[in-house]
């Protein structure tokens, strides 16, 4: 029996400092590990941002990969367009009632306004007309 490794979680500000690294400054994945486990005088910000995520994680970030974790903006657009694909779907169904699935990305589009936030894909269209 074999065990899947699954690419790691991270949070935005970490996978950006590795590409940074990788990319930007062309630093390996033995470097970025190192940096990880810098003590001592003058710990670079590099360091501050790796030490978000455990010493395994960045390890199966490196070697098998990484995706980035979605900002609270981005799940909420993809639950917005779940609710509104929802009610499509429902309204093409033999008496489908696409109510429920309107109300609810209605009032999710609601709250959005109530706390004057802008998430592209859901509020973005009112608030530019």
């Amino acid at each position: 029996m074999t065990t899947e490794i699954k690419k790691a979680p991270l949070p935005r500000n970490v996978a950006d400092r590795i590409e940074e690294l990788r990319i930007s400054l062309g630093k390996s994945n033995e470097y970025i590990a190192e940096l990880w486990m810098r003590t001592g005088g003058g710990v670079p910000a590099a360091t501050t941002d790796l030490r978000q995520v455990s010493f395994d994680t960045l390890m199966v970030a490196l070697i098998i990969g990484y995706e980035r974790e979605k900002t609270p903006e981005e799940t909420i657009a993809d639950i917005y367009r779940n609710l509104t694909e929802s009610a499509r779907e429902a309204r093409g169904m033999y008496n489908g009632d696409p109510t429920r699935y309107t109300m609810a990305a209605l009032t999710l589009k609601r709250v959005i306004g109530l706390l004057d936030v802008v998430i592209p894909g859901v509020n973005d269209t009112e608030v530019n007309a």
